[in-house]
Parts: structure tokens; sequence; C-alpha cells
């Protein structure tokens, strides 16, 4: 009886195992290979799906930098009188941090004097402070000194070589859109030889000009 149990038990399991074989060898004809296709949605899932869009850098954030060409005229007393003086001036601009503007500016000047009038050239050194940013405008704060070399005594009485400090505020306007904008102030500022020549030798001049100019974005 034995026998027989472990015959009828060993015919039942080779049966099951046909019958498996088969239906594998049924599913392996269903099942086609699919290639690798680097344009297939596996492929597009591990790439970047937003780019950044190249464009201009907002405007007083860290590392803008810009060109501004300009001019203003100014109304300036002195020991021997009053001068009316104009100026024109290109310079640099670039923001060391988000709303901190650092500014190398060279400019030329005429000098409406008591005595001989004076043509002269200057480089100066500013920094201007945008305590309000709007991207669109900005209001800011500014203070620098510079160098004045002169054709000849500035003011009358003085030396063709002099310190230029001043300090001022104004605005910025953007015309377009990530374009030129509009720069305009008000500005005091000082000119002497800081006694280079000594105290008798040191006529000084202060005067406050109105400037205004065009500010081109270079990124």
């Amino acid at each position: 009886m034995v026998l027989l149990a472990t015959m009828r038990n060993l015919a039942i399991l080779w049966m099951c195992a046909l019958a498996g074989s088969a239906h594998a060898q049924s599913y392996s004809l269903d099942v086609a290979p699919v290639p690798f296709n680097m344009t297939n949605a596996t492929a597009r899932a591990i790439e970047p799906e937003d780019k950044p869009q190249a464009g201009p850098m907002p405007f007083g954030t860290a590392g803008n930098s810009l060109i501004s060409v300009g001019g203003g005229l100014a109304y300036a007393s002195a020991d021997g009188g009053n001068s009316t003086n104009s100026n024109a001036y290109v310079a640099w601009n670039y923001f060391l941090i988000n709303d901190l503007e650092f500014s190398l500016e060279a400019g030329v000047w005429y000098f409406n004097q008591p005595g001989d009038d004076q043509w002269g050239g200057s480089g100066t050194m500013a920094f201007r402070w945008h305590f309000v940013n709007k991207r669109t405008w900005s209001l800011f704060l500014e203070a620098g000194v510079g160098l004045l070399g002169a054709s000849g005594e500035v003011p009358t009485g003085g030396t063709s070589f002099d310190f230029m400090p001043r300090a001022g505020g104004g605005f910025t306007y953007e015309f377009t859109p990530g374009g030129p904008r509009l720069q305009a102030g008000v500005r005091w500022y000082h000119v002497s030889n800081a006694r280079i020549n000594g105290d008798s030798n040191n006529p000084a001049s202060d005067g406050v000009m109105g400037f205004v100019g065009v500010m081109f974005p270079l990124n």
C-alpha cells in the first residue's frame, strides 16, 4: 500500500510540473523585450524639467554692474565770490552686496568763477546705498571723495590741484524692463587743497549741484 501511495504522489507532482512549464512557456511568448531608448519616459524623468531662463540681472543685486553718463549744474560760494559750475561725467557702477553700490567716476568741469574761468578734470570714488529698492525705482544716499586737476586756480586764489568730497541723495527709475534707468539727485560738494600749501593758501568752495544721467546695465 505504501508503494502505491508513493507512486501516486510522484505522478501527481510530475503532472503539476508539466502544467507549470506549459503555463510559463505561454507567458514567455506574450512578453516582448522593451529596447532602451533615451527618449522614453524613464530617460525624460531623470532630465531637469525647468531650465534657467537667461535674462538681465535684477537692479541692485550683488554683482549687478552698470555704466552711467550724465551731467550737473552747481551753484558754489567761496571767499572770493560765487560761481556757477558745470560738470559732465561717465561712471562704472557695481553692487558689492544687495543695494550697496560702488562707483568709479571720471568727470570734466567748467568753473565760471570770479577772476579767470577754469577747466578741470576729476576722478571720484563713491558709495551709494539704495535704502528703498523696488527694482523699477529706487531711492539712494551717497558719499564719496575725488581729486580735481584744473587749468588754473580753483577757486580763485587757490591751487590747480584740489580734493572734492561730496554727499547727497537721489533716485533711479527704470525706463524699460531690464533696460536703461534715469538717475537724478542733488549733492553737496567741497573744493579745497586740504592745506597742502599751508593755511594761508587754502581758499575753499562749497557748492550744491543738481545732476541727472542715464544708467545702462551691463548684465
